[in-house]
């Protein structure tokens, strides 16, 4: 049985680690519940007294907060994970509320154990801890922020009273025993799992750099705060003239955790940026050409149109099948690497380039006129048509456009709508001979600049058509 519990939980390490943490850390809670119970029924039968210093006539636990205890943990062991609880759960938390109603006469329960004991009575602390710890576990499902809550203030009874012990000042503790204190640790610890899907304690189960700062700050503090009231108790007797310097090297210490933390927190948050900036990167461009991504150009239209019209150009490499099946795939790539660069350059800085697909790019043209755009087109024709060819012997690269345009407030259209104008008149271009462009039909020219067409080779031509 205990090899295959540990089979499972290495499974569970290297499947889901978050939940992994979040189990060892349940098992190792509840094994200080054990410790404690332990303890408990030790001091019973050698009427030992478990304290941080003999002779105190600290009361050990009444057997009232054993029994609660008891039920507390049968409780969490009928826990089932992430699922609401049964009625058995309810039924035993239900128990430990009851044992904690009872605790203004739980001395009476005492009278079976022999005088010598010193059996205390379950103090209102423990029963307010209990009574929490239980609390939360019932409401987890329908009052979740409720159920947080409670089950956050249960750590700060068995804390006062901790320090309490360590501080030596048994008014401070009231009636909660030590083995008491490491027990409701324990049962807070193991309880504290059914919540591991709030954000604030996930922040801490969690596998990650952030979760082990904040995991690191935790124990930081704890571990000064015990320091210092140690160092109260037994360093120094004369308090009033050591409990100025006592506060200034706590101060200090803390100022000294708090920056140090705040620091790590900072390069953290560094570094997630700069991951943050390099996976947008990614998304935004095209890692072959280093060209705008199509959704990086989808972005681009949606914003600019807003404001002014656009000219969108879809520009597509002629007979790019024939260059890949007669040279290869890595010929038909530094095909388009040099199609893009061409495109880039014939471009203004205010422009979007961006690679839509394959041998398509798309072109997005801000503060362009419409009478401007068979201009800007043909200089993209003869940028294209100017480059070497891709092999030896293979034909020069050349490109056919669809032009559409795209107003501004109050006309504003899709890319959608643009795009399929655009498709037609690149579909037109094609089928007219390649190497130009065509223009959609629903745009007039307020006016024609002529437009130069230099041979590119015996039958092909530089030319801009509209309509």
């Amino acid at each position: 049985m205990a090899i295959k519990a540990r089979n499972r939980l290495t499974a569970l390490k290297y499947s889901t680690p978050n939940l992994w943490f979040a189990v060892t850390f349940r098992l190792w809670s509840l094994a200080l519940v054990a410790l404690a119970v332990a303890t408990i029924l030790t001091t019973y039968a050698n009427e030992l007294t478990l304290s941080f210093a003999a002779g105190e006539g600290t009361a050990r636990t009444n057997p009232l907060t054993l029994v609660a205890i008891l039920f507390s943990v049968t409780a969490m062991a009928l826990q089932r994970p992430l699922m609401p609880p049964s009625s058995k759960e309810r039924a035993a938390w239900f128990a430990v509320l009851a044992l904690c109603a009872c605790f203004p006469v739980s001395s009476s329960v005492a009278v079976f154990l022999p005088d010598t004991l010193g059996v205390g009575m379950m103090g209102w602390n423990t029963a307010l801890t209990l009574s929490l710890i239980a609390g939360g576990q019932l409401f987890k499902s329908h009052l979740p922020v409720l159920a947080t809550s409670l089950h956050g203030l249960a750590f700060l009874p068995p804390m006062v009273a901790m320090n309490g012990h360590l501080s030596n000042t048994t008014e401070f503790h009231g009636a909660m025993s030590v083995s008491t204190i490491i027990a409701l640790f324990g049962l807070w610890g193991a309880g504290l799992v059914r919540f591991v899907r709030h954000r604030f304690v996930r922040a801490v189960f969690s596998i990650g750099a952030a979760s082990r700062l904040v995991r690191a700050q935790l124990a930081s503090l704890l571990a000064l705060d015990l320091l210092m009231i140690l160092s109260a108790r037994y360093g120094w007797h004369d308090a009033e003239t050591y409990a100025p310097a006592l506060v200034t090297l706590e101060t200090i210490a803390t100022w000294i955790i708090v920056v140090v933390f705040s620091f790590k927190l900072v390069e953290l948050l560094q570094e997630s940026a700069r991951a943050e900036r390099l996976l947008l990167g990614e998304t935004q461009t095209d890692n072959m050409t280093g060209l705008a991504s199509r959704r990086a150009a989808m972005d681009d239209y949606i914003t600019t149109v807003k404001h002014m019209p656009i000219g969108v150009l879809l520009v597509d490499i002629d007979n790019f099948k024939e260059v890949n099946d007669a040279h290869g795939h890595l010929v038909g790539d530094q095909a388009i690497i040099d199609v893009s660069n061409a495109l880039r350059r014939s471009c203004k800085i205010t422009d979007t380039v961006a690679r839509w697909g394959g041998e398509e790019f798309l072109i997005l043209l801000r503060n362009t006129p419409m009478e401007e755009l068979p201009r800007r087109g043909a200089a993209m024709l003869k940028a294209v048509s100017d480059l070497p060819p891709p092999a030896p012997g293979a034909a020069p690269l050349t490109v056919s456009i669809g032009a559409s345009y795209a107003p501004t407030a109050p006309l504003i259209k899709s890319l959608e709508t643009v795009l399929s104008a655009a498709d037609a008149a690149l579909y037109k271009a094609k089928r007219g001979g390649r190497n130009r462009m065509h223009m959609d039909a629903k745009i007039k020219l307020v006016s024609t600049t002529p437009v130069p067409a230099p041979a590119t080779n015996g039958t092909d031509t530089l030319t801009v058509r509209e309509g």
